[in-house]
């Protein structure tokens, strides 16, 4: 799950839809969480670190994504997203 919301977070900040500053937090929250897998077998002792400070990370994350999301839904965004979908022409079920 990590590793997912890792590739999520870089797509983010290669795309327009949400702030640089959500894509870096998403960084950020993701390699801590994957950290915890390095301090589990370096030194158990630690391994609460990696999972608070990626919880932190994550939870102002989760909202940043939130926020961006519902100014999407109520149009209060200055961001238009344009989804392109094939067009299907009926008489012969041909995709175009």
């Amino acid at each position: 799950m990590t590793l997912a919301g890792l590739i999520f977070a870089i797509a983010m900040l290669r795309g327009a839809i949400f702030s640089r500053r959500t894509a870096l937090m998403g960084i950020l929250a993701n390699v801590f969480g994957l950290g915890y897998y390095v301090v589990l077998v370096l030194a158990p002792a630690l391994v609460a670190l990696p999972v608070g400070i990626s919880a932190v990370f994550l939870l102002i994350w989760y909202i940043q994504i939130g926020l961006r999301l519902w100014a999407l839904g109520s149009g209060r965004s200055s961001t238009s997203i344009v989804v392109n979908e094939p067009s299907v022409n009926l008489s012969n079920g041909v995709h175009s």
